[in-house]
């Protein structure tokens, strides 16, 4: 049972204070932090100099201290600890039993503790004599588990009580014990920081989130910027930055220059939504023929680029062209009208061209040549 220090009665042989004009207050040689304070105004006197509110006119109503045991030490503080005269757990708070377990009971503190601050606290009897200081503990064998502390004697026996908090590190406390408010003193400010730091939490995750949500968006634009809205190829920009990257890497690879033969008639005769159409149907066939990796474009109305990192043999890029070419010359229903197209195209390697420029224009060299043979076919441009 923890109690508090006796309220001392004032000494009745005490000489009246000189300036209390009731004349009848005895002053009291017991220093006042003995006594529980009496409110100002109790007496029309109590102004009077020397006056502690002990007179015959209205008397100090003495209370009994609290007594307090460990079910109310529980809820005043959860993170005390009760140390015998030697120094061994005679009490634990129930939060602090959820750090130090329930078997720390009889234990020795320093079995449990260590102390950081004051340095060289090692002894029952040198913790003794902080008494009223502020100690900086640690969980022995744990030193990221820290507390602040503070030690007062208890009445008899020469033991101590310690009433601790965890300080700067609540919140890794609270994470790695799973602490909720409930392991607080209500009128802990341990409860106004936990709810800070789950606003703080739920601000930083929003934060995140929204950060996350600008970031694809922002995704999302560049890759509508580097897009054909209507056949959902890369379009010319698009093209042009791979085409940079892939030069300055020295890399080789082939470019094919696809142009559509027919295409003004299918548009003259059916319209444009029809024209849309086989454009789209094209895009299709490209997307599916190119590998991983490559990259089909359209930029312009009715031409095509397709690049092909890496790839530079003959057969395999002959391949790839007859089936576009095979694959294009199919009949697109619109509205149950079939419009036809073919497709000429033009390949050009990078052997023996160093700029970019000169392998696009033998492309289209190429593609050119293939019209003049005749249309829906495909060509190496010379020297290729």
């Amino acid at each position: 049972m923890i109690r508090s220090t006796p309220v001392v009665p004032p000494d009745s042989a005490a000489e009246p204070a000189p300036d209390c004009r009731a004349g009848v207050f005895t002053a009291s040689r017991v220093a006042p932090s003995r006594f529980y304070p009496l409110p100002q105004g109790t007496c029309r006197h109590s102004s009077a100099k020397g006056c502690t509110g002990q007179c015959e006119t209205h008397p100090l109503v003495l209370v009994e201290p609290a007594q307090i045991g460990g079910p109310d030490l529980d809820v005043l503080m959860p993170l005390h600890l009760v140390l015998n005269g030697d120094g061994d757990v005679l009490g634990c708070g129930r939060t602090l039993r959820k750090v130090l377990g329930h078997k720390v009971l009889g234990r020795n503190f320093f079995a449990c503790f260590a102390v950081r601050q004051p340095s060289g606290i090692a002894s029952f009897a040198n913790l003794r004599a902080s008494v009223g200081e502020p100690l900086r503990l640690a969980l022995a064998g744990a030193d990221e588990t820290g507390f602040n502390a503070v030690a007062v004697p208890l009445q008899g026996g020469g033991g101590l009580l310690l009433n601790l908090s965890f300080g700067l590190g609540l919140i890794e406390a609270v994470a790695t014990f799973g602490f909720s408010d409930g392991d607080f003193a209500p009128t802990d400010l341990v409860i106004d920081l936990l709810w800070m730091a789950e606003a703080k939490t739920w601000a930083l995750g929003e934060s995140r989130g929204l950060i996350d949500r600008l970031k694809t968006a922002q995704r999302a634009a560049e890759d509508r910027a580097l897009t054909d809205a209507l056949t959902g190829l890369r379009n010319r920009r698009a093209l042009e930055v791979a085409l940079d990257e892939l030069a300055a890497m020295s890399a080789p690879f082939a470019v094919m220059h696809l142009d559509l033969d027919y295409f003004k008639q299918v548009n003259d005769t059916l319209g444009h939504a029809a024209g849309d159409a086989v454009l789209r149907q094209v895009g299709d066939v490209l997307s599916r023929t190119v590998r991983r990796g490559d990259l089909a474009a359209r930029v312009g109305g009715d031409e095509f680029v397709a690049v092909f990192p890496g790839l530079t043999d003959r057969t395999t890029l002959r391949r790839l062209a007859d089936r576009l070419v095979h694959q294009i010359a199919l009949p697109v229903d619109f509205h149950g009208t079939a419009c036809r197209v073919a497709a000429s195209i033009g390949i050009a390697l990078t052997e023996g061209r160093d700029r970019v420029e000169d392998l696009l224009a033998a492309a289209d060299a190429a593609l050119y040549a293939a019209k003049r043979a005749g249309r829906g076919q495909a060509l190496f441009a010379p020297g290729t």
